[in-house]
């Protein structure tokens, strides 16, 4: 869930970028926080999710299934859990960013239609795949007649309009 920088306990770890160990919430003293019902302990662990310098979450645990308080050990633990689970969220937004940049440098961002470069190296492959498999290889092409004279006359948004008009189709 998402929480403002410094709203709450976890937007403060978030903030402060330093693990909080609470025993014994009641008597933690902590200023604007309200004790839930739905919690069974009063005993939690926030820790930031860092990687590198940068705090990019932070992971909050609570109500031990034993009913105990939370230790200095289980805190270790979540330390050390936390480094792990930050270096995979850090290499899934950036496989996600490299996704998005692939996508980028294949489609053309207004119609979402491949460009040139995408649909060369596809032809290669089905060439090469019509050829291993024994298969008919077929292309069509599609050209818009006098789209340069419309797009000059109408103006571009217009052009764009009727490109995502007959790419739609």
């Amino acid at each position: 869930m998402k929480i403002r920088i410094g709203e709450g306990i976890a937007g403060k770890v978030f903030e402060d970028g330093k693990p909080l160990l609470v025993k014994d919430i009641a008597k933690a003293g902590l200023p604007s926080v309200k004790l839930r019902s739905h919690y069974k302990t009063g005993s939690f662990v926030s820790v930031p999710l860092k990687f590198a310098s940068e705090t990019i979450g932070v992971l909050s645990i609570s109500d031990k299934t034993t009913g105990e308080e939370f230790t200095e050990q289980d805190l270790d633990v979540l330390n050390y859990f936390s480094s792990h689970a930050s270096i995979a969220l850090k290499t899934s937004s950036y496989y996600n960013l490299a996704e998005k940049m692939k996508e980028l440098s294949i489609a053309d961002p207004l119609t979402g239609v491949f460009n040139k470069r995408y649909l060369q190296e596809r032809f290669e492959e089905e060439i090469h795949r019509s050829e291993r498999y024994d298969l008919v290889f077929s292309v069509a092409i599609f050209d818009i007649d006098y789209f340069k004279v419309f797009n000059d006359t109408e103006g571009h948004l217009a052009g764009d309009n009727a490109l995502k008009e007959v790419l739609r189709v």
